[in-house]
């Protein structure tokens, strides 16, 4: 099972595997979205805190000899079943457990030697369960990074910006979380674009609404900003009635606590991912912080990737349509027949038509007029009269007058309204009368 999967406990089923591909999250795309289940907003004291144990036989194991200790000493170790649920907790307890059978040890005065005998095994089996946990809780964490690789690596292959962002928040969930956001930041405001629920698209859907709907400012207010100044990853406990959240979200999420870190590609802070386990559900620790922050660190990357082979098409699309549109001018000119005639004004652009696809048509009439004389040839379509474009441009009506009449040389016009009719085709757009 994944670091960070749900612990087997009775109301709760165990948690099944990932699609492979799909839609993974939910966006505001406009397609519709299941209905939603009912939302468990959990216990007020959730079972599980920190990393999982999952080991039932060792976690049994562990139960048994701390039951043993408690029967051997005369005080219970146990107070909390749940402690058992998690590295932490197990741990916590042996060490309890150490503890007080060392104390009892320290009485072997007034103890049968029988019973510091058991005692001393007693502590070497403890020891022996101490070891053999920390080789589950590092194998764990072993897991829980080679996940965050098999994951970065399936992101690897996407060639799509929003396809990516689609796939993000299920690929954070298949490290160990089983909720999560990405956002982006755009001039100082935090805005939801994907989320993805275990079990519930209706439930991510809500969560994106009200992020898109209630976009968050990112001031000294909000606990997200310590990210941009950081440049780090941050745990947040306590959500709920913490007054530095992104108030609309959390309400709508009901998290307990989260990890969240920021999206760097080339050192900029682009977006953000949050995460937590409210499904499963368990407090997170820093160890997810951890994991999150590793994952968002090779996703900057790979943002960065995605968007240079984007880049890379379109220049390459864009460049295959220049050649071919070179090819067409070179051919129509070379093949043109061979006449006793001047290069006229309207052959010249006949002869560019074919790269209009990519030059401006303004472009164009730059090359043929001023910038003044763009201003004055555009009141012309307009229909105004040299008068009211001295007014407008605010200059004499003299330089009006002589504005026109290069006009009309340049564009071989011989009057008014053809040095109109030639301006709008060359502009390729239709004008207002």
């Amino acid at each position: 099972a994944a670091p960070g999967g749900r612990v087997p406990h009775s109301g709760h089923k165990q948690r099944g595997p990932l699609p492979v591909d799909g839609d993974y999250s939910c966006r505001m795309s406009g397609r519709p979205t299941p209905p939603a289940r009912p939302r468990d907003p959990g216990p007020s004291v959730w079972p599980v805190r920190g990393q999982p144990l999952q080991d039932d036989s060792l976690r049994g194991r562990i139960g048994e000899a701390l039951g043993r200790v408690s029967e051997q000493v005369g005080h219970p170790v146990v107070e909390d079943p749940d402690e058992l649920r998690s590295f932490a907790g197990a741990e916590r307890l042996l060490d309890l457990a150490f503890d007080r059978v060392d104390k009892a040890l320290d009485q072997a005065e007034q103890l049968v030697i029988t019973d510091t005998r058991a005692l001393v095994a007693m502590q070497r089996e403890l020891a022996a369960l101490q070891r053999e946990l920390g080789a589950a809780e590092l194998a764990h964490r072993s897991r829980a990074f080679g996940l965050v690789q098999a994951s970065l690596a399936r992101l690897r292959s996407v060639t799509s910006i929003d396809r990516m962002i689609d796939l993000i928040p299920a690929e954070v969930c298949r490290c160990g979380f089983s909720r999560a956001i990405i956002s982006r930041v755009r001039e100082g405001v935090w805005v939801t674009e994907a989320c993805y629920v275990e079990g519930d698209p209706a439930w991510a859907a809500d969560v994106v609404r009200v992020g898109q709907e209630q976009p968050q400012r990112l001031d000294h207010a909000i606990l997200e900003t310590e990210m941009i100044r950081r440049r780090g990853a941050i745990m947040v406990r306590g959500v709920q009635s913490d007054t530095r959240v992104h108030r609309a979200i959390a309400e709508t999420s009901m998290s307990h606590s989260y990890v969240a870190a920021p999206l760097m590609p080339k050192g900029r802070v682009i977006g953000f991912i949050h995460a937590d386990c409210h499904v499963t559900p368990r407090e997170i620790d820093e160890f997810d912080r951890d994991v999150l922050w590793m994952l968002a660190e090779g996703l900057g990357y790979a943002f960065e990737r995605t968007v240079l082979s984007e880049r890379q098409r379109a220049l390459q699309q864009r460049v295959l349509q220049a050649t071919e549109s070179i090819g067409e001018i070179i051919g129509e000119y070379v093949d043109a027949d061979v006449e006793v005639a001047r290069l006229e004004l309207d052959t010249a652009v006949a002869v560019r038509t074919a790269a209009a696809p990519f030059i401006a048509p303004e472009s164009r009439l730059y090359t043929l007029l001023t910038r003044r004389e763009i201003e004055v040839a555009r009141l012309m379509v307009n229909g105004r009269t040299n008068p009211q474009i001295a007014a407008e441009l605010v200059i004499a009506e003299a330089t009006v007058k002589s504005h026109v009449s290069q006009i009309l040389r340049k564009l071989r016009a011989a009057n008014r309204a053809e040095a109109v009719s030639k301006y709008m085709r060359l502009a390729g757009a239709d004008m207002p009368p």
